[in-house]
């Protein structure tokens, strides 16, 4: 309650009170002085990206033996103009997917960070990124209702198929159930 920023990113952790319930205790803050959108955590990596309004992302690497309590300033890099909307982390290849508002699906390296690869420009700003990596994809969704699928084994990704939805707004969300083949 008492941090006040225009954006802010937080980590909890999450206890089991005595009543059952559980009680969250905040163990680190970062504050931005633009709003931000959008955040992925890789968990091999224990690397967080954050996802800002001014097409900026910024990644953060847990301090080992911190109990997640201290993070450290691993980059920032700006592949967007305008707002991120999608991040994906590939810890092997040290890729980074991004879509954003501004119409934009970016691949940039982390180990280069001036080495940012536009990868496809839409009508309409994207409005969600999934990353498959098990079985190199990308899902992609935009204001039209389209679901795009980009193949990541490929540099750059390769388009594989575009999925008109009979939805013709906005999708925000997309959840895929890979044990029973289901897209939501």
């Amino acid at each position: 309650d008492s941090h006040v920023a225009i954006g802010a990113s937080f980590a909890y952790k999450v206890n089991r009170n005595k009543e059952g319930g559980f009680e969250f205790v905040k163990t680190w803050a970062k504050s931005f002085p633009i709003q931000t959108g959008i955040l992925n955590w890789d968990d091999e990596s224990n690397t967080l990206a954050i996802g800002l309004d001014d097409g900026s992302i910024s990644f953060f690497k847990h301090q080992n033996n911190s109990n997640y309590t201290a993070f450290d300033d691993l980059c920032e890099m700006k592949p967007h103009k305008a707002r991120v909307m999608g991040i994906a982390f590939d810890v092997h290849t040290g890729y980074v997917y991004s879509c954003s508002s501004d119409k934009t699906f970016i691949m940039s390296d982390i180990n280069y960070q001036s080495s940012v690869n536009e990868v496809a420009r839409d009508s309409v700003g994207f409005t969600n990124l999934i990353f498959d990596n098990p079985n190199d994809r990308i899902f992609l969704t935009n204001e039209n209702g389209e679901v795009y699928v980009y193949l990541t084994n490929t540099n750059p990704p390769t388009e594989a198929i575009d999925i008109q939805t009979s939805s013709k707004g906005s999708i925000r969300g997309l959840h895929i159930d890979y044990k029973k083949f289901l897209l939501f």
